[in-house]
């Protein structure tokens, strides 16, 4: 839930009915906090840190990551695709340790991935709120 979590979806990559592709980024003037990551993006797991990494899902770095998103409807539930409780707590319990209190989930790729796009919309200081 976007308020009680401070997570939200939104649109980050469009292709148009001509076919052409673009990227998306929601950049309010109000509020550097509520930008969004723009175009399409992998969630994969270091294999060495065992830590969840988002990255633009064109960069090369992906192939090296065990993917952590997985289809669980397609037009209908998709067929065991969840696990039982027990395996969802013990997975819970390894991988709540591994994650880090503080730090990014960003990949450095997407973070100046972020910037371009902000420096391209001369997104400045005035936008931008106290961390």
């Amino acid at each position: 839930n976007r308020d009680t979590m401070s997570f939200a979806c939104k649109l980050s990559h469009i292709v148009d009915v001509d076919g052409t592709a673009r990227d998306v980024m929601k950049t309010p003037k109000t509020s550097s906090a509520k930008i969004s990551l723009p175009g399409r993006l992998f969630v994969g797991r270091d294999p060495l840190r065992g830590t969840p990494t988002v990255l633009p899902a064109e960069d090369p770095a992906c192939a090296a990551l065990e993917p952590v998103l997985r289809v669980v409807y397609d037009r209908r539930p998709v067929p065991a695709a969840f696990d039982d409780f027990d395996t969802c707590r013990s997975r819970v319990r390894t991988q709540w340790h591994a994650t880090p209190a503080k730090g990014s989930p960003l990949s450095p790729q997407l973070q100046a991935k972020v910037q371009r796009i902000l420096a391209e919309r001369a997104y400045g200081a005035e936008n931008m709120d106290e961390a």
